[in-house]
């Protein structure tokens, strides 16, 4: 008796899904897979140069967007230099800082430490900020430009695996130079043979052997030391900046010499300096990472085309103590999730919206005479920011932030003024900072149903 097809038919769909439901869709761990809503084009940090470049990058200040910026004057700074009509005395409309740095040399995976993460380049900086006054003009900037970068000192591990290879390849080169000293021992043996002519080319030839094996094994033991300690590591490096720093403006210094009032508006503001700092970075197995540094700035003028205002002299402070504190956290979840699902081998998985917070203070100290300064009854000479950032790691710049100022203004024409402020607005940083070696895939979560289901 022939089957019917219809049983046989439904039978098999039956089993169909049977099937593909025995198909498991696991927790994502794999490093290499592709998660496009995470992609920022940045490599994987493999080595000790890209690990100290992450760590520069962690450390720079962002740029920034701020509409209409809150500042209060400090009142006993307020009194002799009420702010008039185009500076700013109803307020601003936005403030913008960019900060950008673009090296011209870079260490490039060297078996050295400072062959490894040295860094030089140019540096630019521009601080703007646009009065509420009759037709919104833009106040005197800072304007600064010149070079700048950093200097790696000591990396935890570093010496002591480079100094275990190079006792490892001592010793190799000392059993070669015994064996040599062997052969050419048997002169006798040398003269039948003919080898006297060959001994030299022999010592060459095992000299080009030692340092060629004694490279490959620095670089092995920078691989393996890199691979140990990216996760929880200590680096010490420094930084420098030679700058001009000025407002780009010509007018007369002081609106009244008397005060010692500046202009505001147009004044001509200029000087030059060196800035050098010592920074301690930690990194740990959490991704966060803390950067601490201190350091000094100086003020120079040479001639009149990178000159010192006469005017800001024992006024405006030449010599300047530096402080700071960076952290950057972990990728943290808030709860939300992207829209967008991830399918990878036939699965469909939801990702975590993840976000990347960054707390910075910076402190400031300005040491030296101020007899001049306009408010004897409350000479000021430290200043502190404190900002609060929260950046969207699927987002190639931008993030949210929150910015607190005190201290003299940092529009440089207006360092007479002592303010209050509170921004909040929109940071960028270019290029991108990623934890190192972080796993886009570790925010796949809630595995979804396999994709010939969708």
């Amino acid at each position: 008796m022939r089957a019917h097809p219809l049983p046989i038919l439904l039978a098999l769909v039956a089993a169909s899904p049977a099937r593909a439901q025995n198909h498991t869709c696991d927790s994502l761990r794999d490093p290499d897979v592709h998660v496009p809503q995470y992609d920022h084009g940045v490599p994987p940090v493999r080595s000790l140069s890209e690990l100290m470049i992450n760590t520069y990058m962690a450390e720079r200040p962002p740029s920034y967007v701020v509409p209409m910026p809150a500042e209060a004057a400090v009142q006993s700074h307020n009194g002799p230099a009420p702010l008039q009509e185009g500076e700013g005395r109803r307020g601003y409309t936005f403030e913008a800082n960019v900060d950008l740095f673009f090296p011209f040399a870079s260490g490039r995976n060297s078996t050295r430490l400072f062959g490894s993460g040295f860094r030089a380049g140019v540096l630019f900086n521009n601080t703007i900020r646009m009065a509420n006054d009759f037709s919104h003009p833009v106040l005197p900037g800072n304007w600064r430009i010149g070079f700048a970068g950093e200097l790696p000192i000591a990396y935890r591990g570093f010496g002591a695996a480079m100094r275990a290879i190079d006792d490892e390849a001592s010793a190799m080169k000392a059993a070669h130079d015994r064996a040599l000293d062997s052969l050419q021992a048997d002169t006798a043996q040398h003269a039948r043979q003919g080898l006297f002519g060959m001994m030299d080319s022999v010592k060459n030839a095992e000299r080009m052997e030692y340092q060629s094996r004694r490279l490959a094994l620095r670089r092995e033991a920078i691989e393996d030391l890199v691979n140990d300690t990216w996760r929880n590591s200590r680096f010490l490096y420094g930084t420098w900046q030679l700058a001009h720093y000025s407002n780009g403006q010509d007018d007369a210094f002081f609106t009244d010499s008397v005060l010692r009032r500046a202009n505001y508006s147009g004044g001509d503001f200029s000087t030059n300096y060196v800035i050098a700092r010592l920074h301690h970075a930690w990194r740990f197995p959490t991704h966060d990472q803390v950067i601490v540094s201190g350091g000094a700035r100086i003020d120079f003028g040479i001639g009149d085309l990178i000159g010192f205002s006469t005017e800001q002299e024992r006024s405006y402070g030449r010599l300047r103590l530096l402080a700071q504190g960076v952290w950057r956290s972990r990728p943290v979840w808030l709860g939300t999730r992207i829209h967008k699902r991830l399918e990878h081998k036939g699965c469909y998985y939801t990702l975590k919206e993840l976000f990347e917070v960054r707390s910075r203070v910076e402190l400031e100290w300005i040491a030296g005479d101020m007899n001049l300064y306009p408010h004897q009854d409350r000479l000021q000479r430290g200043s502190v920011h404190l900002w609060l950032e929260l950046i969207p790691l699927r987002s190639y710049t931008a993030g949210l932030f929150v910015h607190l100022y005190h201290g003299r203004d940092y529009l440089n024409i207006r360092y007479d003024r002592v303010v209050n402020l509170l921004m909040v607005g929109v940071s960028f940083a270019a290029p991108k900072y990623l934890p190192a070696r972080w796993n886009p895939a570790g925010a796949a979560i809630v595995p979804g149903r396999p994709a010939t289901f969708r």
